[in-house]
């Protein structure tokens, strides 16, 4: 059996307490004197949170954050891809991996990698067609996804990741995929010039 007790009943100053709540519930002319207040709230209003004034600036700093994000010239391209990216997601992705591999993945995302499309753009390459494909264009999509070069790579991926294999966003955005990518890419040699061998976490201090 429950009973319930008035948790102020029979207490003196919690009585009085309660009182005087109530009396101010009921309106601005039960306010106290001001001089009769602690002096740090006689200016009228409460003091500022501290706690409430970081979460204020965290906000106007994120939501200006979105607006600056959404004039790049890159956010479409990048909000097609991963449209939680300002929420940390790449953070959170790559806070455990070497950093040539978060390089590689920034890369490939953005398009600004080994490959002859890039390459040409900068110079570096004089044609920015594939080499074993003819007239096709590489860059990423056609890397991951499409070169004749790399079937029997592409195979063992779709073996490893059934259907998603052909997804871009989920092989540059998913954990679960990551360790297949990096298979992939070490097996094509073909960033091997740049990167060599990429591996996926950080080294350990001894290895260092």
């Amino acid at each position: 059996m429950l009973r319930w007790v008035p948790g102020h009943e029979g207490v003196h100053g919690n009585e009085e307490a309660d009182k005087a709540a109530k009396k101010a519930a009921e309106g601005r002319q039960n306010n106290s004197l001001q001089e009769l207040l602690p002096r740090y709230l006689r200016g009228g209003t409460l003091p500022l949170s501290i706690s409430a004034l970081k979460q204020d600036h965290h906000q106007r700093s994120h939501t200006r954050w979105k607006q600056i994000w959404r004039r790049s010239p890159h956010y479409e391209r990048m909000n097609r891809l991963d449209s939680s990216l300002l929420d940390q997601s790449f953070v959170e992705l790559t806070s455990s991996f070497a950093k040539c591999l978060t390089g590689i993945l920034i890369g490939l995302r953005m398009g600004h990698i080994a490959l002859n499309k890039h390459l040409h753009r900068l110079g570096k390459s004089p044609i920015m067609f594939c080499l074993h494909c003819p007239r096709i264009i590489e860059m990423v999509h056609h890397f991951l996804l499409d070169c004749c070069q790399y079937c029997v790579e592409h195979h063992i991926l779709s073996i490893a990741l059934g259907r998603q294999a052909m997804s871009i966003q989920y092989l540059l955005t998913c954990e679960e995929a990551t360790p297949h990518l990096i298979r992939f890419i070490n097996s094509t040699k073909h960033l091997a010039p740049i990167f060599s061998e990429v591996c996926l976490s950080k080294p350990k201090p001894h290895e260092r």
